[in-house]
């Protein structure tokens, strides 16, 4: 009876061996998945702040396409309003008054023969 009471104190006492072995096992297990976890935050954090690089370089450049279009909106408006102003001028040097007068009357005395100009002028109350 003692051998088998001395066989089963062994058995216990392997079975324990094997509990703590398969303890300190699952011990390192459970602290490689956190180290797994804690590498994973780290690429998150590295992927987030990539992400918001790019998203700043996006920004920057859609900043610069709306800069650049409105530019180009107000160098178009200033330079169409400059050209307008030019040649106003240059009409005014151009016509004069005596050369206006005797534009309207060359008009008019047009218009006795062809029916379609006395139309226009009469319609802008130039007859």
């Amino acid at each position: 009876m003692e051998q088998v009471d001395r066989r089963f104190e062994q058995i216990d006492k392997r079975i324990s061996e094997l509990r703590e072995d398969m303890n300190k096992r699952f011990e390192q297990v459970d602290k490689r998945f956190e180290q797994i976890d804690k590498r994973f935050e780290q690429i998150n954090n590295e992927l987030n702040r990539l992400v918001n690089i790019m998203v700043g370089i996006f920004a920057g450049q859609i900043a610069l396409v709306v800069a650049v279009i409105g530019f180009a909106w107000w160098d178009r408006r200033t330079i169409i309003r400059k050209a307008k102003e030019e040649t106003f001028e240059d009409m005014e040097k151009e016509l004069k008054p005596e050369k206006f007068k005797k534009l309207i009357n060359v008009l008019r005395e047009k218009a006795k023969t062809d029916k379609e100009l006395e139309a226009l002028l009469r319609k802008y109350g130039l007859l």
